[in-house]
């Protein structure tokens, strides 16, 4: 696909639903398509599920996640019935890594996930951050890979209304007041009203690379 195809399939789908946009995935890519989760939540995968059981669901273990967020990952292997496939880590964890440190291996790991892959399908909204302000249902990456977000249109309402109608897992981290939950050395709970403002706090990263 080039950026015309691109632009051209974005306008069509500007208003499709986040079923509706991972079905388009499925049919167009096939077994070239993989999802990306963080574990924070279930919610993507919930709704990948309703779609195709047969899409691949990859995680990126860096080695520094909480174990809450491993336990997460055993939670909705055992509840959808699926082996999600781990990438990582790419070396043995090192003791007090600082925030940010873990962010390469992390983006190294995306491209190797990703080697065989024509396009992912990511969790990203647009009222995230000011970097993901623009983004598409459909676009492509800086890899010229096809990158879905089925959810860009979604607020945390939205978000927060499917988790409790369709009783989705969370990661228990969220009970205790991370609304954001990446490596545990670049996660804390929010310092203000932003959700994300947890994410490297005291240092001016907004993002650990994998959606810029």
């Amino acid at each position: 696909m080039d950026q015309s195809t691109i632009d051209r399939i974005t306008d069509e789908a500007c208003v499709a639903t986040a079923l509706e946009t991972i079905r388009w995935a499925v049919d167009t890519l096939g077994e070239r398509l993989c999802l990306l989760t963080s574990m924070q939540d279930a919610l993507l995968v919930d709704l990948a599920m309703r779609v195709d059981r047969g899409i691949e669901i990859a995680f990126i273990d860096t080695g520094y996640h909480f174990p809450e967020t491993l336990r997460t990952l055993q939670s909705v292997e055992a509840f959808y019935g699926i082996d999600v496939r781990v990438v990582g880590p790419a070396e043995p964890p090192r003791p007090n890594v600082a925030p940010g440190e873990c962010c390469a291996s992390k983006v190294g790991l995306l491209e190797q996930a990703l080697t065989d892959r024509d396009g992912w399908i990511s969790g990203i909204s647009r009222v995230q951050t000011e970097n993901r302000e623009g983004a598409s249902l459909v676009e492509l990456d800086r890899r010229n890979k096809v990158k879905i977000n089925p959810l860009a249109q979604w607020n945390q309402r939205d978000r927060e209304r499917y988790i409790a109608a369709h009783g989705v897992i969370e990661n228990p981290l969220r009970a205790a007041g991370y609304s954001s939950i990446g490596c545990e050395p670049c996660t804390s709970a929010p310092t203000r009203g932003d959700s994300r403002s947890g994410r490297w706090a005291g240092t001016e990263r907004t993002e650990c690379g994998l959606h810029l």
